[in-house]
């Protein structure tokens, strides 16, 4: 009997702290997707510090009290197979272009985000655009426009400088 008095207490305890830790953190599962010219790893470098990364596999970055468990896809035409596995459960997607990649391959990502994971929120990232001018930003936001893409969740970032990761990182954020 003395026994139960000991772990009933014990159980409450437990069951409090996770919750309490379930309400003060989350782990969101987000995917990297975008040709293989976009340097999605060099970015999420960035993201993770400089940390260790790889061109395919999951990073994990913490924001505020959150946990982004973030999957690096490659951009590479015969790995595009693999990447509907990845978008299974993701809850937000980012979808990487820069001046270098035609602005098209943003449908064909988008529409494979449809296809496999239709309820997450989907990102863009425009990478290396200090170097495209106007008329690439401008393009990009009729892309997404047309692509049904909230205009705030477009992000501009440099993976050289660092310039707009922090941005980019916090918008990774689900809504």
């Amino acid at each position: 009997m003395k026994f139960k008095k000991f772990i009933a207490p014990i159980c409450t305890f437990a069951f409090i702290l996770s919750n309490f830790i379930n309400v003060h953190a989350a782990n969101y599962k987000v995917v990297l997707v975008g040709n293989s010219e976009t340097e999605k790893t060099s970015v999420l470098a960035k993201m993770a510090d400089e940390g260790r990364v790889s061109t395919s596999g999951a990073t994990i970055v913490t924001v505020r009290n959150d946990t982004l468990e973030i999957w690096n896809t490659s951009g590479q035409e015969e790995f595009r197979s693999l990447i509907p596995t990845y978008l299974k459960s993701a809850e937000t997607v980012a979808i990487f272009v820069s001046p270098d990649v035609p602005m098209n391959s943003v449908y064909y990502w988008k529409n494979m985000v449809d296809a496999n994971c239709s309820s997450a929120k989907i990102v863009l990232a425009a990478n290396k655009w200090g170097s495209a001018g106007d008329t690439f930003y401008e393009e990009l936001e009729h892309t997404a426009t047309a692509l049904g893409i909230n205009l705030g969740n477009i992000f501009c970032v440099d993976a050289g400088t660092g310039d707009g990761i922090d941005r980019l990182t916090e918008g990774l954020l689900p809504q």
